[in-house]
Protein backbone atom coordinates (compact mmCIF):
# COMPACT_ATOMS: atom_id res chain seq x y z
CA UNK A 1 0.00 0.00 0.00
CA UNK A 2 2.91 2.31 0.83
CA UNK A 3 4.49 1.61 -2.54
CA UNK A 4 1.19 2.38 -4.25
CA UNK A 5 1.06 5.77 -2.56
CA UNK A 6 4.64 6.46 -3.67
CA UNK A 7 3.77 5.56 -7.28
CA UNK A 8 0.83 7.94 -7.26
CA UNK A 9 3.03 10.69 -5.86
CA UNK A 10 5.72 10.06 -8.49
CA UNK A 11 3.24 9.87 -11.37
CA UNK A 12 1.58 13.12 -10.34
CA UNK A 13 4.94 14.83 -9.91
CA UNK A 14 6.11 13.70 -13.35
CA UNK A 15 2.91 15.04 -14.91
CA UNK A 16 3.82 18.42 -13.40
CA UNK A 17 7.31 18.27 -14.91
CA UNK A 18 9.28 17.37 -11.76
CA UNK A 19 12.39 15.21 -12.10
CA UNK A 20 12.76 11.81 -10.46
CA UNK A 21 15.75 13.11 -8.48
CA UNK A 22 13.68 15.91 -6.99
CA UNK A 23 10.78 13.58 -6.19
CA UNK A 24 13.17 11.02 -4.68
CA UNK A 25 14.54 13.68 -2.35
CA UNK A 26 11.05 14.71 -1.29
CA UNK A 27 10.14 11.12 -0.46
CA UNK A 28 13.34 10.49 1.48
CA UNK A 29 12.75 13.66 3.46
CA UNK A 30 9.20 12.48 4.18
CA UNK A 31 10.59 9.31 5.75
CA UNK A 32 9.89 6.65 3.12
CA UNK A 33 12.32 3.73 2.76
CA UNK A 34 14.79 4.02 -0.12
CA UNK A 35 14.01 0.49 -1.30
CA UNK A 36 10.30 1.28 -1.62
CA UNK A 37 11.14 4.54 -3.39
CA UNK A 38 13.46 2.91 -5.94
CA UNK A 39 11.00 0.11 -6.72
CA UNK A 40 8.22 2.66 -7.23
CA UNK A 41 10.48 4.79 -9.47
CA UNK A 42 11.23 1.71 -11.58
CA UNK A 43 7.50 0.99 -11.96
CA UNK A 44 6.72 4.57 -12.97
CA UNK A 45 9.65 4.73 -15.41
CA UNK A 46 8.41 1.54 -17.08
CA UNK A 47 5.02 3.14 -17.61
CA UNK A 48 5.93 6.71 -18.47
CA UNK A 49 9.34 6.40 -20.12
CA UNK A 50 8.69 4.07 -23.05
CA UNK A 51 11.28 3.70 -25.76
CA UNK A 52 11.20 5.35 -29.17
CA UNK A 53 9.77 2.43 -31.15
CA UNK A 54 7.27 1.62 -28.42
CA UNK A 55 5.89 5.14 -28.76
CA UNK A 56 5.63 4.73 -32.53
CA UNK A 57 3.64 1.53 -32.10
CA UNK A 58 1.33 3.19 -29.59
CA UNK A 59 0.83 6.17 -31.91
CA UNK A 60 -0.35 3.78 -34.61
CA UNK A 61 -2.28 1.22 -32.55
CA UNK A 62 -3.05 2.71 -29.13
CA UNK A 63 -2.96 6.53 -29.36
CA UNK A 64 -4.86 7.09 -26.11
CA UNK A 65 -2.29 5.04 -24.24
CA UNK A 66 0.47 6.98 -26.01
CA UNK A 67 -0.72 10.33 -24.71
CA UNK A 68 -1.09 8.88 -21.22
CA UNK A 69 2.50 7.68 -21.50
CA UNK A 70 4.06 10.90 -22.81
CA UNK A 71 2.10 13.37 -20.70
CA UNK A 72 5.07 13.70 -18.35
CA UNK A 73 7.65 14.07 -21.14
CA UNK A 74 9.70 17.26 -21.15
CA UNK A 75 10.05 19.46 -24.25
CA UNK A 76 13.55 18.04 -24.69
CA UNK A 77 12.27 14.45 -24.65
CA UNK A 78 9.58 15.30 -27.19
CA UNK A 79 12.12 17.04 -29.42
CA UNK A 80 14.35 13.98 -29.18
CA UNK A 81 11.47 11.87 -30.44
CA UNK A 82 10.99 14.33 -33.30
CA UNK A 83 14.65 13.95 -34.27
CA UNK A 84 14.18 10.17 -34.33
CA UNK A 85 11.26 10.55 -36.73
CA UNK A 86 13.35 12.88 -38.90
CA UNK A 87 16.15 10.31 -39.06
CA UNK A 88 13.72 7.68 -40.39
CA UNK A 89 12.42 10.03 -43.08
CA UNK A 90 15.87 11.37 -43.92
CA UNK A 91 17.11 7.89 -44.83
CA UNK A 92 14.80 7.87 -47.86
CA UNK A 93 15.56 11.50 -48.70
CA UNK A 94 19.31 10.89 -48.42
CA UNK A 95 19.15 7.88 -50.72
CA UNK A 96 17.33 9.89 -53.38
CA UNK A 97 19.62 12.92 -53.12
CA UNK A 98 22.77 10.76 -53.12
CA UNK A 99 21.68 8.88 -56.23
CA UNK A 100 20.82 12.16 -57.96
CA UNK A 101 24.14 13.78 -57.07
CA UNK A 102 26.03 10.70 -58.27
CA UNK A 103 24.36 10.74 -61.70
CA UNK A 104 23.84 14.43 -62.43
CA UNK A 105 26.20 16.64 -64.40
CA UNK A 106 25.52 19.62 -62.15
CA UNK A 107 28.38 21.05 -60.08
CA UNK A 108 28.04 19.64 -56.58
CA UNK A 109 28.22 23.07 -54.98
CA UNK A 110 24.90 23.83 -56.69
CA UNK A 111 23.19 21.60 -54.11
CA UNK A 112 24.31 23.96 -51.38
CA UNK A 113 23.02 27.12 -52.99
CA UNK A 114 25.30 28.28 -55.73
CA UNK A 115 28.83 29.17 -54.62
CA UNK A 116 28.43 28.43 -50.88
CA UNK A 117 30.78 25.46 -51.03
CA UNK A 118 32.12 25.38 -54.58
CA UNK A 119 35.49 24.02 -53.44
CA UNK A 120 33.96 20.64 -52.65
CA UNK A 121 33.74 20.11 -56.43
CA UNK A 122 37.37 19.00 -56.26
CA UNK A 123 36.81 16.44 -53.50
CA UNK A 124 36.06 12.75 -54.22
CA UNK A 125 32.42 12.13 -55.10
CA UNK A 126 31.79 10.16 -51.91
CA UNK A 127 33.00 13.04 -49.74
CA UNK A 128 30.91 15.49 -51.75
CA UNK A 129 27.76 13.44 -51.16
CA UNK A 130 28.57 13.01 -47.47
CA UNK A 131 29.15 16.75 -47.06
CA UNK A 132 25.83 17.59 -48.75
CA UNK A 133 23.85 15.07 -46.67
CA UNK A 134 25.40 16.21 -43.38
CA UNK A 135 24.69 19.83 -44.32
CA UNK A 136 21.07 19.00 -45.18
CA UNK A 137 20.56 16.93 -42.03
CA UNK A 138 21.90 19.62 -39.69
CA UNK A 139 19.74 22.21 -41.43
CA UNK A 140 16.73 19.89 -41.11
CA UNK A 141 17.28 19.39 -37.37
CA UNK A 142 17.60 23.13 -36.76
CA UNK A 143 14.62 24.07 -38.91
CA UNK A 144 12.48 21.32 -37.35
CA UNK A 145 13.28 22.64 -33.89
CA UNK A 146 12.40 26.20 -34.86
CA UNK A 147 9.23 25.25 -36.76
CA UNK A 148 7.95 22.87 -34.07
CA UNK A 149 8.53 25.50 -31.38
CA UNK A 150 6.69 28.19 -33.34
CA UNK A 151 3.70 26.12 -34.48
CA UNK A 152 3.31 24.36 -31.14
CA UNK A 153 3.39 27.80 -29.50
CA UNK A 154 0.60 28.99 -31.77
CA UNK A 155 -1.27 25.77 -31.07
CA UNK A 156 -0.87 26.32 -27.32
CA UNK A 157 -2.36 29.81 -27.64
CA UNK A 158 -5.48 28.35 -29.25
CA UNK A 159 -5.58 25.54 -26.69
CA UNK A 160 -5.65 28.12 -23.91
CA UNK A 161 -8.23 30.24 -25.72
CA UNK A 162 -10.54 27.24 -25.99
CA UNK A 163 -10.14 26.15 -22.37
CA UNK A 164 -7.05 23.92 -22.24
CA UNK A 165 -5.72 23.25 -18.74
CA UNK A 166 -2.18 22.06 -19.44
CA UNK A 167 1.13 23.84 -20.01
CA UNK A 168 3.16 24.52 -23.16
CA UNK A 169 5.09 21.32 -22.43
CA UNK A 170 1.95 19.26 -23.00
CA UNK A 171 1.04 21.22 -26.13
CA UNK A 172 4.50 20.67 -27.59
CA UNK A 173 4.24 16.95 -26.87
CA UNK A 174 0.81 16.76 -28.51
CA UNK A 175 2.12 18.59 -31.58
CA UNK A 176 5.17 16.33 -31.93
CA UNK A 177 3.76 12.89 -31.08
CA UNK A 178 0.67 13.40 -33.24
CA UNK A 179 2.99 13.87 -36.22
CA UNK A 180 4.17 10.24 -36.05
CA UNK A 181 2.08 8.83 -38.96
CA UNK A 182 2.89 11.86 -41.12
CA UNK A 183 6.65 11.54 -40.70
CA UNK A 184 6.56 7.77 -41.20
CA UNK A 185 5.06 8.13 -44.69
CA UNK A 186 6.84 11.37 -45.58
CA UNK A 187 10.17 9.64 -46.18
CA UNK A 188 8.94 7.06 -48.73
CA UNK A 189 6.62 9.63 -50.32
CA UNK A 190 9.51 12.08 -50.72
CA UNK A 191 11.10 9.72 -53.24
CA UNK A 192 8.23 10.28 -55.69
CA UNK A 193 7.93 13.96 -54.84
CA UNK A 194 11.64 14.51 -55.50
CA UNK A 195 11.21 12.67 -58.80
CA UNK A 196 8.64 15.30 -59.71
CA UNK A 197 11.00 18.17 -58.90
CA UNK A 198 14.23 16.69 -60.21
CA UNK A 199 13.05 14.23 -62.83
CA UNK A 200 10.65 14.22 -65.71
CA UNK A 201 7.57 13.30 -63.69
CA UNK A 202 4.43 15.41 -63.65
CA UNK A 203 1.78 16.08 -61.01
CA UNK A 204 -0.52 13.77 -63.00
CA UNK A 205 1.79 10.77 -62.77
CA UNK A 206 0.40 7.81 -60.85
CA UNK A 207 3.24 7.58 -58.33
CA UNK A 208 3.11 11.29 -57.56
CA UNK A 209 -0.67 11.18 -57.12
CA UNK A 210 -0.49 8.14 -54.82
CA UNK A 211 2.20 9.84 -52.73
CA UNK A 212 0.03 12.93 -52.30
CA UNK A 213 -3.03 10.83 -51.37
CA UNK A 214 -1.03 8.91 -48.76
CA UNK A 215 0.36 12.15 -47.35
CA UNK A 216 -3.13 13.64 -47.19
CA UNK A 217 -4.40 10.59 -45.31
CA UNK A 218 -1.48 10.76 -42.88
CA UNK A 219 -2.16 14.46 -42.33
CA UNK A 220 -5.83 13.76 -41.47
CA UNK A 221 -4.66 11.03 -39.11
CA UNK A 222 -2.28 13.49 -37.51
CA UNK A 223 -5.12 15.97 -37.02
CA UNK A 224 -7.24 13.31 -35.30
CA UNK A 225 -4.32 12.47 -33.01
CA UNK A 226 -3.96 16.15 -32.10
CA UNK A 227 -7.63 16.27 -31.14
CA UNK A 228 -7.30 13.13 -29.02
CA UNK A 229 -4.11 14.41 -27.41
CA UNK A 230 -5.76 17.73 -26.57
CA UNK A 231 -8.64 15.90 -24.92
CA UNK A 232 -6.35 13.63 -22.92
CA UNK A 233 -3.48 15.94 -21.93
CA UNK A 234 -5.18 19.35 -21.96
CA UNK A 235 -8.47 18.20 -20.39
CA UNK A 236 -10.52 19.61 -23.25
CA UNK A 237 -13.89 18.52 -24.57
CA UNK A 238 -14.11 17.07 -28.06
CA UNK A 239 -15.69 20.25 -29.42
CA UNK A 240 -13.09 22.59 -27.88
CA UNK A 241 -10.20 20.37 -28.96
CA UNK A 242 -11.61 20.28 -32.49
CA UNK A 243 -11.82 24.09 -32.57
CA UNK A 244 -8.23 24.49 -31.37
CA UNK A 245 -6.83 22.03 -33.91
CA UNK A 246 -8.92 23.33 -36.85
CA UNK A 247 -7.85 26.90 -36.12
CA UNK A 248 -4.20 25.87 -36.27
CA UNK A 249 -4.78 23.85 -39.46
CA UNK A 250 -6.49 26.81 -41.14
CA UNK A 251 -3.58 29.10 -40.34
CA UNK A 252 -1.06 26.54 -41.61
CA UNK A 253 -3.14 26.02 -44.76
CA UNK A 254 -3.19 29.76 -45.46
CA UNK A 255 0.59 29.88 -45.15
CA UNK A 256 1.01 26.89 -47.46
CA UNK A 257 -1.42 28.22 -50.07
CA UNK A 258 0.50 31.49 -50.19
CA UNK A 259 3.20 29.52 -52.01
CA UNK A 260 1.92 28.24 -55.33
CA UNK A 261 3.06 24.80 -56.45
CA UNK A 262 4.34 26.13 -59.78
CA UNK A 263 6.28 28.83 -57.98
CA UNK A 264 7.92 26.29 -55.69
CA UNK A 265 8.91 24.06 -58.58
CA UNK A 266 10.28 27.05 -60.50
CA UNK A 267 12.42 28.06 -57.53
CA UNK A 268 13.70 24.52 -57.06
CA UNK A 269 14.52 24.14 -60.74
CA UNK A 270 16.30 27.50 -60.73
CA UNK A 271 18.30 26.46 -57.69
CA UNK A 272 19.42 23.23 -59.35
CA UNK A 273 20.01 24.64 -62.85
CA UNK A 274 23.66 25.21 -63.74
CA UNK A 275 24.86 28.45 -65.24
CA UNK A 276 25.21 28.80 -68.99
CA UNK A 277 28.99 28.83 -68.60
CA UNK A 278 29.12 25.51 -66.74
CA UNK A 279 31.38 22.92 -68.37
CA UNK A 280 30.11 19.41 -67.58
CA UNK A 281 33.38 17.89 -68.80
CA UNK A 282 35.53 19.68 -66.25
CA UNK A 283 32.82 20.13 -63.59
CA UNK A 284 33.83 23.79 -63.38
CA UNK A 285 32.33 27.20 -64.03
CA UNK A 286 35.03 29.37 -65.62
CA UNK A 287 35.64 32.75 -64.05
CA UNK A 288 35.53 35.50 -66.64
CA UNK A 289 33.85 38.83 -67.04
CA UNK A 290 30.57 37.31 -68.20
CA UNK A 291 27.72 37.47 -65.68
CA UNK A 292 26.53 34.02 -64.72
CA UNK A 293 23.96 32.41 -62.51
CA UNK A 294 25.03 30.77 -59.24
CA UNK A 295 21.51 30.17 -58.05
CA UNK A 296 20.03 33.69 -58.02
CA UNK A 297 19.05 34.81 -61.53
CA UNK A 298 18.55 38.40 -60.37
CA UNK A 299 22.05 38.96 -59.00
CA UNK A 300 25.11 39.96 -61.02
CA UNK A 301 28.14 37.96 -59.96
CA UNK A 302 30.55 39.52 -62.48
CA UNK A 303 32.11 41.52 -59.67
CA UNK A 304 33.66 38.29 -58.42
CA UNK A 305 35.20 37.41 -61.83
CA UNK A 306 38.91 37.52 -62.45
CA UNK A 307 40.12 40.54 -64.46
CA UNK A 308 41.08 40.15 -67.95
Amino acid sequence: MVRGNIREFLAEGRKQGMSFDFLRGELVEAGYRERDIEEAIYDVRSRYMDGFFSKIIKALLAPKQLFETVKADSVGASYGYLIGLLVIGFIFFAWKIASFVATTTLPTSQFLGGNIASKINYAPLGLQIAFILVFYFIALIVLAGIASSIFSGVFHIFVKLFGGKGSYRESYGIFVYSATPLFLVLGPASIFILDYFFGSGTPNSLAYTIALVVLAGAFVWRMLLMILGSMENQNMSLFRALLAVLTLIIIMAILMLSFKSDSIKEKVNTFFTPSENYDSNTNEIPLDNTPYNYGNPNEDYSQYAEPG
